[in-house]
Order: structure tokens, then sequence, then C-alpha cells
């Protein structure tokens, strides 16, 4: 549900390159693949802004550990600002120094507001 590529329920996740996607929320952040790996949960600082420097360093552990080319899917539910996904961007591009994924492709969340409230 939160990678750009459909599959069905049928389908070997083990087969092909490994996707790593970034979805960004009312929460925070959650990095999942297609392998069904496990999700990573970023959560906002206590003051209610993004921890980018935490995404990044767990873009850093998760590229190193899962041996990941360049290519990211990014994805965030409707309520998300601009500059929210500008930041996200940025921090997934390069983190102190070291080039993590340049390569980001955006990609429509079937979420919608994960927040649940109507309007």
């Amino acid at each position: 549900a939160y990678t750009a590529t459909a599959r069905n329920a049928g389908d070997e996740p083990s087969e092909g390159p490994t996707t790593l996607t970034l979805l960004i929320h009312d929460g925070g952040y959650r990095l999942v693949t297609n392998k069904n790996l496990g999700a990573v949960d970023v959560k906002k600082k206590p003051d209610g802004s993004y921890d980018n420097d935490k995404l990044a360093e767990e873009l850093v552990r998760t590229k190193r550990d899962l041996k990941l080319g360049e290519s990211l899917v990014l994805t965030a539910t409707k309520d998300i600002e601009y500059r929210t996904v500008v930041a996200a961007m940025d921090a997934a591009r390069a983190y102190e120094g070291q080039l993590l994924f340049p390569d980001v492709l955006l990609a429509q969340s079937s979420l919608g507001d994960a927040g649940g409230g109507g309007g």
C-alpha cells in the first residue's frame, strides 16, 4: 500500500530489487520496503516538528543494512504541507557529506488523510 508499484497478494516480494518508500504523515515519517522487512517509524519531535536529522540517520542505516541503491519513493498523506515534503527530500538526498537517495520518485498516497478527520 505504501509503494509506487501495485502488487497482488500472490506476488513473491523476494523477487526483484528492494524498493524503499518514505511515507510522510501527520505523526512523522515511516520507512517501508516492498519486501515486508518491517517498518521504521521516525516520530515528530516533542515540539511537533518533523525530525529530519533522525530521518537522515535512519536512511543511512537502512541504506547500509539493505545495500540499497540511490532511488527512493516518497509519498505523503494529503494533509502534509509542501515544505515538509521538500525538507524530507533534502534529508533523503545527502547526510553529513554522504550521498543517500538523490533519485526521488514522488507517488500519490493511497492513505488519504491520516488524521481521519472529515471536512
